[in-house]
């Protein structure tokens, strides 16, 4: 029940953001809903978090293809025909994978670094990188204060046995 929600309201702030050509406040969207993914999942309780950071990096994938497609630049275009390419190979992976959802881990495997690559590239005369840089240090020192936080209490601050049962589908007796 959790899931479309998630999913909905990522998309539409995504698209919002890519209609307010605010590119800068995507990509800082996209990074912190993968760093605060593990840590929603598990307070949650629901693996509906899974696609926090797939939906609004997918949405300026998708928008940096339209673009690419409508701008008379050769560069652009060529760079839309290798992504094109490439999702047709994942295409290819996914039909020969034994099982869905291993297709599908593997493609958003393969798909999201090389989509945020080219994004990066349609976009990057248009996105304020100093303001993607100062909000990466303000994640590195939350990523640092919580790593204090857990060393002075000894423990993890957020269960990782729930998480590695649960959304790895790992054996809690894998775990030390």
């Amino acid at each position: 029940m959790l899931l479309p929600f998630v999913v909905t309201a990522s998309a539409v702030i995504s698209l919002v953001l890519i209609l307010g050509r605010s590119y800068h406040v995507l990509i800082l969207l996209v990074i912190a809903a993968g760093w605060s993914q593990a840590a929603l999942i598990s307070l949650a309780r629901s693996d509906a978090f899974q696609y926090l950071d797939d939906v609004p990096a997918a949405v300026l994938v998708v928008a940096a293809a339209a673009r690419a497609f409508t701008v008379p630049d050769r560069r652009l275009n060529r760079a839309l025909v290798l992504m094109l390419l490439l999702v047709l190979l994942v295409g290819v992976g996914f039909l020969r994978s034994p099982d869905t959802e291993i297709g599908i881990a593997q493609a958003r495997q393969v798909l999201m670094p090389f989509g945020l690559i080219f994004a990066g590239f349609v976009y990057k005369d248009e996105i304020a990188w100093s303001k993607v840089l100062n909000y990466l240090l303000l994640f590195v020192g939350v990523t640092v204060a919580w790593v204090i936080a857990e060393e002075i209490r000894q423990a993890p601050l957020l269960d990782p046995v729930w998480y590695h049962v649960n959304v790895v589908g790992g054996n809690p007796r894998s775990m030390r």
